[in-house]
């Protein structure tokens, strides 16, 4: 699978200090903390997925002295004029998606969620789009969310990153 490669990089400094010295609190899978504000990285505006490509996020934080969980992948339509709520049907016109796989679901919120995969300490999620010639759909904009958690002072934190991604039928 190639992947689309995002480059994410923390600033554990500024975070220690905001977890440090100021009431964030401690976050949950379901609200986490918003982590944009810590992380650098290489999106200068919308991730561009196009049919057939392969669609993956993968971290390795065997360097720092912080090791996060990568908890899960969110994916939310958010295109103007659509039925926003998606189901796994819905989800399969633009996704190869296997209706078994248990670490991928549909919430009742129509979000699908992404459970990722740990190979030799690459925490990773993969996901393809549909090929040219089996999808017949119009652009689609999500917001997709990455949620990870970080054991800091024995206490679990739980943060989130959210940046936008656009899938389409034709290059851009």
């Amino acid at each position: 699978m190639n992947f689309i490669v995002i480059n994410l990089n923390f600033d554990y400094e500024s975070l220690a200090e905001a977890l440090n010295y100021t009431d964030i609190g401690q976050g949950s899978s379901v609200n986490p903390i918003p982590l944009d504000v810590f992380v650098k990285n290489n999106l200068n505006s919308f991730l561009h997925i196009q049919e057939g490509e392969d669609f993956g996020l993968s971290f390795n934080f065997e360097t720092n002295s912080l090791q996060p969980e990568f908890c899960f992948l969110k994916f939310r339509n958010i295109t103007k004029n659509q039925n926003n709520f998606m189901s796994l049907q819905d989800w399969q016109n633009y996704f190869e998606i296997d209706a078994n796989n248990k670490d991928i679901v549909v919430a009742p919120d129509g979000s699908l969620y992404i459970k990722p995969t740990i190979t030799n300490g690459e925490q990773k999620v993969e996901i393809k789009s549909k090929q040219p010639s089996i999808s017949n759909f119009e652009d689609i904009y999500l917001a997709y969310t990455v949620v990870l958690s970080f054991y800091i002072n024995n206490k679990k934190y739980f943060f989130k990153i959210d940046p936008l991604v656009r899938i389409s039928s034709k290059p851009r």
